[in-house]
């Protein structure tokens, strides 16, 4: 199989599909097609000058002929924007002065100018030939294999001062190689970047009560400032602190992306509420109510249990533990969810600590009620869920 390159014009290809000598329908061409807004945002892209992915045609022996291998898509929504089908859409993020201008604007209603321009803009094609057709078919497999990117390596194509901040954050856990076999994953598919630009955005908030999208994260990667100053640097004395935490816990836990977020937003309220942070008690908080974790789920022999004696292992606690372990699977990102864990986590460290607690404190105060209400009440979850609302529980 042999390639060859050519660079013609957006005209040029336009013309010939019209004359059929560019078949953008060959019998290998079973993908997807693009919804009306994909559309736009490709005509968005070329109204901005910039460059469109490669096209890969094969030529068809004997004829003048070629067919489209891979670019059916980009090459059906240019002809249609040509054909004045697609209308500009002003609206599409990051904003642009000038393509706003057009908004709602067909190929030809646009300035004479911007219509010779786009005309003449080129795009790269690859054109096959010389080939056998299992090489075809296997090119045509690995051009279109299917990788979803999650929502942190999408954001990561967002090249400003909110991409380096949260890098920064990351790499003080990524950077230690101890620290991630004790967390018990690694950032593969970027899954520090999630959690940490998660953890800034709810702490900038000031809130956990924010169901926290991709796209509300996205803005702040889009925006010129990206988190505040203030937020950046608590976060970064939070993150430091559960790694310098994590290295007091002696054996590998079993955390996922969800219990990570919420031993973060426990760490910055601690660091908040006892404007100190005593690593060796919350390491040893941090392990021992990961290991009840693990025995309530039956993977952990009774031995591994230092937190909780005969007295405290009882039937409200297990169910605490069950919920909270629910809550890191179903519905993780759920602001009811997140919320939930927080409460849990804050109730068994006044289980743990009461006898050096002031219980005159408000926020203590409140769980030492919540006990009461858990201990008199039959429903956990109705319990907890009215309690949260009473309590106007979810600051960061």
């Amino acid at each position: 199989m042999k390639y060859k390159a050519s660079d013609p014009d957006l005209e040029t290809l336009v013309n010939r599909i019209k004359k059929g000598n560019l078949r953008l329908q060959p019998d290998f061409q079973r993908g997807e097609v693009w919804t009306l807004q994909r559309k736009k945002k490709l005509v968005d892209t070329l109204l901005r000058g910039w460059q469109i992915p490669p096209i890969h045609v094969i030529e068809v022996e004997y004829s003048n002929i070629s067919e489209v291998l891979d670019g059916q898509q980009r090459l059906v929504a240019i002809r249609d924007f040509f054909n004045n089908k697609i209308k500009v859409d002003g609206s599409i993020e990051p904003y642009d002065e000038v393509v706003s201008k057009y908004d709602g604007l067909t190929f030809d209603e646009l300035p004479g100018h911007i219509r010779s321009r786009l005309e003449q803009m080129s795009l790269r094609v690859f054109t096959i030939f010389e080939y056998a057709p299992e090489e075809t078919a296997e090119l045509f497999y690995r051009l279109n294999q299917p990788v979803t990117l999650t929502s942190a390596e999408q954001r990561n194509a967002f090249y400003g001062t909110a991409r380096e901040q949260i890098k920064l954050l990351v790499n003080i856990i990524d950077n230690d190689e101890e620290i991630k076999k004790v967390i018990g994953f690694s950032n593969s598919r970027m899954a520090y970047d999630d959690i940490i630009s998660k953890f800034c955005y709810a702490k900038q908030k000031r809130s956990l009560k924010i169901k926290i999208t991709s796209n509300d994260i996205a803005k702040i990667y889009r925006d010129k400032l990206g988190f505040d100053d203030e937020t950046i640097h608590g976060a970064k004395i939070v993150v430091q602190k559960f790694v310098d935490i994590l290295q007091r816990v002696n054996r590998k836990l079993r955390l996922n992306k969800a219990t990570v977020f919420s031993w973060l937003c426990f760490i910055s309220r601690y660091k908040d509420r006892m404007n100190y942070i005593d690593e060796d008690k919350l390491a040893f908080f941090l392990q021992s109510f990961e290991d009840y974790r693990k025995y309530v789920k039956n993977t952990d022999e009774r031995s591994t249990i230092s937190l909780f004696d005969l007295e405290f292992n009882d039937n409200i606690t297990e169910m605490l533990i069950l919920i909270f372990n629910q809550k890191c699977s179903m519905g993780s990102t759920d602001a009811s969810s997140i919320i939930i864990r927080d409460v849990i986590l804050w109730f068994f460290y006044y289980k743990m600590f009461r006898a050096e607690i002031e219980l005159d404190n408000e926020f203590f105060y409140k769980i030492k009620e919540l006990e009461k209400l858990l201990y008199s009440k039959e429903n956990t979850n109705t319990v907890l869920d009215d309690f949260i609302k009473n309590s106007n529980w979810g600051e960061i």
